[in-house]
């Protein structure tokens, strides 16, 4: 899941998919990476502000045990 702030605006969805796909296939490891990801339809983008970690922090990612739920479709 990719979480996209709101307050940034008009955001491409498609096109930031496709950034991020061109990103993995640089290097070996992110082309197996998409090789999973892509049929499974795992890589999203959501429009909400970051999450904060219990320490204050916004972190770049969100470890796994903090979900919130199912992942919206």
């Amino acid at each position: 899941m990719l979480r996209i702030d709101p307050s940034i605006g008009t955001v491409e969805e498609a096109a930031v998919l496709s950034i991020v796909r061109d990103e993995l296939s640089r290097q070996e490891v992110g082309r197996l990476a998409d090789a999973v990801w892509a049929p499974a339809d795992s890589v999203r983008v959501l429009r909400e502000p970051p999450t904060a970690a219990p320490s204050g922090k916004t972190l770049p990612y969100e470890p796994l045990g903090v979900a919130r739920g199912p992942l919206p479709r």
